[in-house]
């Protein structure tokens, strides 16, 4: 994909003079009616999915502004906080580092979990069956389907749509989301924008893919448990199967016998921290994702096949409409809509919100698919719950033996 279009991607509202003037329009790319029909049937290329299911958390790089901060921080091993600056006001990304141990920390064990004897390339051949069942009634249509191995450096498949799917558990493990970013490229045409420069068309948008859009599936949430001392034993239980499986696990590794015995004295330490904390008459999000991970955990989990299977299958049906639908997304609201502090806050976590939106369909059980229709998600689609949207975080850990 366009290295440039990719820079605009990352700066949310894409926009230009090289993604630098005031004109604001949509992420999303539709095909036009005359490249639909041109199309027909056109392989998809699955990007292979090798990191299973991701956990995510909110890292303390996030500002008061209502956005987040990125940054790229290491600790070397064994170094304290004030050996690495904090105390001489030089180790800001450091010191986000450290205050991120713990939600990290917790990432990484619900990410770890819920991989446990999951199938990844399960994954990608139930997305691949999907994309093939999917029926058109328009003139774009799903060809050969393929899953391909991507890097970095590989680049983007030429007159073919290419689909990748993320999977993450929400921070609290309370949710699962799936996204699908879908894309197409053709190396003989270019990017025609259907918006008014006034004559200046940006070189962003003369470059880039032909289409572009995503499709975000929330599945149902569970509700933490009420914090009764029932609730609490079965905490500390959870706890102590934790670490338990930690330790053991860690006895077992080919790590030296000195590093082992340190990082076993680490463990206990928190476990010992933890069990504390779960006296207290209030859930972390720690605490919470300790007592829901397992209603995820392997790919034996009804819970976890449905929602895996729900997710993929909305994918397919809304990419097979989308691609042939050529509405041009737009970025003004229908009417004038006063965003405040908290309504920025709260489009973090849920998209819908304060945007125009057209309901596509909405099931018995409450749950609704829905285009938005202003802002800089128009034209992408949601799937989510009565309930509404979990929390995921800006930042993501992967199962360790993945990486």
């Amino acid at each position: 994909m366009n290295k440039e279009f990719l820079v605009c991607i990352a700066g949310v509202a894409v926009l230009v003079s090289g993604c630098a003037t005031t004109k604001q329009i949509p992420l999303a790319r539709k095909l036009t009616p005359e490249l639909m029909r041109d199309l027909g049937q056109t392989d998809v290329v699955v990007v292979k999915n090798r990191a299973g299911i991701t956990a995510g958390w909110t890292s303390a790089a996030y500002n008061n502004q209502g956005g987040f901060q990125n940054f790229t921080y290491a600790i070397p091993p064994g170094t304290s906080p004030v050996a690495a600056g904090i105390g001489a006001g030089i180790g800001q990304a450091i010191a986000i580092a450290i205050l991120d141990a713990a939600p990290s920390a917790r990432a990484r064990k619900s990410a770890n979990k819920i991989n446990t004897g999951l199938d990844r390339d399960d994954l990608n051949r139930q997305m691949v069956e999907k994309l093939k069942s999917a029926m058109s009634e328009g003139p774009v249509k799903i060809g050969d389907v393929s899953v391909v191995e991507f890097d970095r450096k590989t680049p983007d498949p030429d007159d073919k749509f290419k689909i990748a799917v993320q999977y993450m558990l929400a921070e609290d493990a309370s949710a699962l989301r799936v996204k699908a970013v879908v894309s197409y490229n053709n190396s003989d045409l270019s990017y025609q924008t259907p918006y008014d420069f006034g004559g200046k068309i940006p070189k962003s948008q003369k470059e880039g893919p032909l289409y572009w859009n995503t499709f975000t599936y929330d599945s149902d949430r569970f509700e933490a448990p009420a914090l009764t001392p029932e609730v609490k034993t079965k905490l500390v239980s959870a706890i102590n199967a934790q670490y338990d499986e930690e330790i053991a696990e860690l006895r077992l590794s080919d790590m030296a016998s000195s590093r082992k015995d340190k990082k076993i004295r680490k463990l206990t330490s928190k476990r010992e921290k933890a069990l504390k904390a779960a006296q207290d008459e209030k859930l972390s999000k720690t605490e919470k994702a300790t007592l829901l991970i397992d209603k995820w955990r392997g790919d034996k989990s009804p819970v976890l096949s449905k929602s895996i299977s729900d997710a993929q299958s909305f994918i397919a049906e809304y990419v097979v409409r989308d691609i042939n639908d050529s509405h041009v997304p737009v970025f003004e609201p229908s009417e004038e809509i006063k965003i405040k502090g908290k309504d920025r806050l709260r489009r973090l976590v849920d998209p819908t919100h304060k945007r125009d939106l057209t309901v596509l369909a909405t099931s018995p059980e409450g749950r609704k698919v829905v285009r938005l229709d202003s802002g800089p998600f128009s034209g992408e689609y949601f799937s989510y719950p009565e309930s509404g949207f979990a929390s995921y975080g800006n930042t993501q850990k992967v199962a360790e033996k993945n990486r």
